[in-house]
């Protein structure tokens, strides 16, 4: 069976995948403690709403990255700081391929993604949806665009 396109939303503290060091013997190891705990729930969440399903084919995929708040600025929602966005969505894909969800994140022909802080009604975590190429393929670019943007934000508003 393969999907169309799948959401989801994964509880827990975003962690940027960055480099790793070497401890001897030639192991290499994470440099961050908190990428483990975050690809665990992104595995979890995307085996859970995948419940078997598989991308094999070109799929268009959008991120949508909500940090904890800040506590010196309650009210600043763009994040404009560390973790990088790019890292972010590393340590996402791999746990999503491992999950089994995604064949390949080579397989990824179009992203978006954004990481903001978290409202006060807002848990931290991302908003993840997977669309299957053919979804989009008779739409012109900007209108997918436009349309992935609004599902994002109707998604973030749900919950």
């Amino acid at each position: 069976m393969t999907p169309d396109h799948l959401e989801f939303f994964v509880a827990g503290l975003p962690a940027p995948q960055g480099s790793k060091k070497h401890v001897g013997n030639g192991v290499m190891v994470e440099s961050s403690k908190k990428v483990k705990p975050w690809r665990e729930d992104v595995r979890h969440a995307a085996t859970e709403a995948a419940d078997g399903r598989v991308f094999t084919g070109p799929v268009f995929v959008m991120l949508g990255f909500l940090l904890p708040q800040l506590a010196s600025d309650p009210h600043r929602h763009q994040h404009r700081t560390t973790p990088d966005l790019d890292k972010l969505v590393r340590s996402t894909f791999d746990a999503i391929v491992s999950a089994g969800v995604l064949k390949d994140d080579a397989l990824v022909y179009e992203l978006l993604a954004e990481k903001h802080h978290a409202r006060s009604d807002e848990r931290p975590g991302a908003h993840v949806a997977i669309y299957d190429r053919t979804e989009f393929a008779d739409r012109t670019r900007a209108a997918s665009m436009a349309e992935a943007a609004a599902a994002r934000k109707a998604a973030r508003r749900a919950s």
